[in-house]
């Protein structure tokens, strides 16, 4: 890795997030980490280890088959954390989308499939006690985690890359993140986002941009800055290098809801054809009788 001059600003960050989970902590707080196995979380419980005398659970929620469980299993083993495993199924997600869209209050295909994994996640915590759930969110749209960036880069270059990151940070503030905390306060737990925290986010703004996203020889490395703190938190090279995987396709929700949603449209119309019944049209309109019925 090309580590010159990003080394000293991980230190910082480091220290940054410190700080923001700190603040975080208290007597009353009984922790838990939403958990994929990936950086972003890896780090955040890394930190926290440090700071929590008391052991405290990850969570990782898909069904058996899910990659975020096997990479979260590997992980939670490395970092020598105990692992909840919190699994859903057809049935169970089907029992319980009425009341995530009651939560939402409206149809969003994505914001449904973000839903399921973090309803079940914060469902089992609360089982445990757990009244705060530390997640790794934000710090791709900060420090430049997802491939469509890398894509962009190459194609229209560093300026577009950042005013699309500023945008993906805009929604993740206006939409996402309200989504993640009313799902878990269902379940009367709190939510707590430390790269979201606003000292995080004035110093990713600060950075050079070859700390978020770097070109070395040939190869595009995302989330630099983050990858350099692992290191330094001595995390392994799986974690270190771990690729990004959007929860709804990790956690195997996306999958679900497609094959719950063609099953009652070729239900209705046993003429139909699965690849028409699974379009995002049909999962919407699946969603959309659900929360009208």
């Amino acid at each position: 890795m090309n580590s010159d001059p990003c080394i000293q600003y991980s230190k910082r960050l480091h220290t940054l997030l410190v700080q923001v989970i700190s603040k975080n902590l208290s007597s009353s707080t009984v922790i838990g980490v939403l958990f994929s196995g990936g950086l972003d979380s890896s780090v955040i419980a890394t930190i926290l280890k440090t700071l929590q005398p008391s052991p405290f659970q990850l969570f990782v929620a898909g069904i058996d088959s899910a990659k975020d469980i096997e990479l979260a299993r590997k992980a939670a083993t490395a970092l020598h954390l105990p692992l909840t495993l919190c699994g859903f199924d057809a049935d169970a997600v089907e029992a319980m989308l009425p009341t995530i869209l009651a939560i939402l209050g409206r149809v969003d295909v994505l914001h449904v499939e973000l839903a399921i994994p973090l309803f079940f996640a914060a469902k089992y915590a609360s089982q445990f006690g757990i009244n705060t759930l530390f997640s790794g969110q934000g710090a791709d749209e900060l420090f430049g985690g997802y491939a469509k960036y890398e894509k962009r880069i190459v194609q229209l270059g560093e300026q577009s890359v950042l005013t699309e990151m500023e945008s993906d940070l805009h929604t993740l503030h206006e939409h996402t993140l309200p989504l993640m905390k009313d799902i878990l306060s269902h379940s009367n737990v709190k939510l707590v986002v430390p790269f979201c925290d606003k000292t995080i986010n004035d110093f990713a703004t600060s950075l050079p941009f070859t700390c978020k996203i770097v070109q070395d020889s040939g190869i595009i490395i995302r989330k630099q800055i983050l990858r350099l703190l692992a290191e330094k938190l001595d995390l392994p090279p799986q974690i270190v290098n771990a690729p990004k995987r959007a929860l709804q396709y990790g956690s195997g929700a996306h999958r679900i809801l497609t094959d719950l949603a063609a099953n009652y449209w070729i239900e209705q119309n046993p003429e139909l054809s699965q690849r028409k019944a699974r379009t995002h049209t049909r999962i919407e309109q699946y969603l959309t009788q659900l929360i009208n019925s």
